[in-house]
């Protein structure tokens, strides 16, 4: 009897493998590949970005209010925020694809921005308010500013061919830089001031057509 009721319990046993064996396994929907999550909200991207890009660019206007500043020592420190914001600013006009043109010209601004920094730690307690604007001061805004045109120029003929208001703008910027060459003293510091209004008006001309094209309405100004 015990014989009997082992043969049978191991039929059933291997009756239920085979039945078990027979039935279709689970499939898990997406197949093999990767998962795949759902598509990121592009317009919503590039909306924070041009919206940050915004901020930055009125701390730039912010900076030019005040220019040409007091004396020296702050018209150096107002133009060093100025160019702090532009390197943060071009680069994220630019977006991706750099051919190197602008990220050169990122050094050359940043080593200017650096050595007014420098001159500004190093006369401030010296002679507070009394920096006179020398050749060196002025060819080093030069430079910086140059450098942001350069790359404005680049980043028009790449994604902005087809806008003549931005070009205009830089040719405005092209006239005001050759400036420098020819204007000494106090008024240096205007021409540097001038400048830097056109980069910001060449800028934010950018970011407005960028977010047109992307069907971002533009924000009211305060």
């Amino acid at each position: 009897m015990n014989r009997i009721q082992t043969v049978v319990s191991a039929a059933v046993i291997a009756a239920m493998l085979v039945l078990s064996a027979c039935q279709p396994k689970p499939v898990i929907k997406g197949g093999t590949g990767p998962l795949t999550e759902p598509a990121p909200d592009l317009k919503r991207d590039v909306s924070t970005d041009i919206a940050k890009i915004r901020v930055a660019l009125k701390h730039v206007d912010e900076q030019t209010k005040s220019m040409p500043g007091r004396d020296e020592a702050e018209y150096r420190q107002l133009m060093t925020d100025a160019l702090t914001e532009l390197l943060l600013v071009l680069p994220a006009v630019h977006g991706s694809g750099s051919d190197g043109r602008v990220a050169i010209n990122q050094t050359t601004i940043r080593s200017s921005r650096d050595m007014l920094q420098t001159d500004i730690i190093f006369y401030n307690g010296r002679l507070p308010g009394q920096l006179p604007l020398d050749a060196d001061s002025a060819s080093t805004v030069a430079t910086a500013l140059r450098a942001a045109a350069d790359s404005l120029n680049e980043i028009a003929a790449q994604q902005f061919a087809d806008q003549p208001a931005i070009n205009a703008t830089l040719k405005s910027l092209t006239a005001k830089l050759n400036e420098f060459d020819t204007t000494s003293g106090p008024m240096v510091r205007q021409v540097g001031k001038e400048a830097v209004i056109l980069i910001t008006d060449a800028l934010q001309q950018m970011v407005d057509v960028q977010a047109a094209r992307a069907g971002i309405k533009p924000t009211t100004q305060p």
